[in-house]
């Protein structure tokens, strides 16, 4: 029983502490930051102005190969204008761009808790 409640302690206190210190760049987020060294990078989110996170799987829309926004090795310029979802990477003479992560769109490959009950149980549980 202490073990359990030790878990639900942390787990709780876990979850209050991401959701306190997170906030998500979105398309209405201004951005111009300079990210200089990896201490920047912090389990799949790259740290910005000390206050906004950006997910470090943000797929590149510059051309053909499958980069993403983690794969680039600092130092580099983050530019992201307000009003929209392209993000603009300087690194020395290069210039990529990035198409932020809609987290309001539902994916397929990313099923909720719900979805997988309905799996389980089919749809008689709502």
């Amino acid at each position: 029983m202490k073990h359990l409640f030790f878990v639900v302690f942390f787990l709780v206190f876990a979850g209050c502490e991401i959701s306190n210190e997170r906030k998500i760049v979105s398309k209405e987020t201004a951005i111009n930051s300079e990210i200089k060294n990896e201490e920047s990078f912090n389990r799949g989110f790259i740290k910005l102005n000390k206050q906004y996170y950006i997910s470090q799987n943000t797929k590149s829309i510059s051309n053909d190969e499958l980069i993403q926004l983690g794969d680039i090795e600092p130092p580099y310029s983050l530019i992201k204008n307000r009003g929209n979802d392209t993000l603009i990477v300087i690194k020395k003479s290069d210039t990529l761009f990035f198409k932020l992560i809609d987290y309001s769109k539902d994916n397929q490959y990313d099923p909720t808790f719900k979805d997988l009950i309905r799996s389980l149980f089919g749809d008689s549980i709502q």
